[in-house]
């Protein structure tokens, strides 16, 4: 049990930093516009896990990039702004960490 509890501690960690990502400074990358969990420099540090996006003649693409370097996207791309595409981009994220955890919650 306790070594099920913090395997889910340990996964609920990334979805946290997520969450709190919200009000954190976006910086202006290469390809668009990058966040790094950790709260270090987008710009400067290339960073996992991390939140990008970028702009593609279609619109907006989100992308989350995990620890181990392996990726999402959030697709189909997105049609409206840089902001709106950041916020929604968060929350697929969270979403996207916490399935899991959800799926694999005992029923009450």
């Amino acid at each position: 049990m306790r070594n099920e509890q913090e395997s889910r501690a340990h996964a609920v960690g990334p979805a946290l930093r997520v969450a709190s990502a919200v009000k954190a400074p976006w910086f202006r990358v290469p390809r668009g516009w990058a966040l790094n969990l950790d709260g270090s420099n987008a710009s400067l540090v290339n960073s996992l896990p991390r939140v990008e996006v970028r702009f593609v003649p279609a619109g907006w693409i989100g992308e989350y990039f995990f620890a181990d370097g392996s990726r999402a996207v959030l697709a189909p791309p997105y049609p409206g702004g840089a902001a709106a595409i950041m916020v929604e981009t968060l929350e697929w994220a969270r979403r996207l960490l916490l399935a899991p955890l959800l799926a694999s919650a005992p029923a009450e």
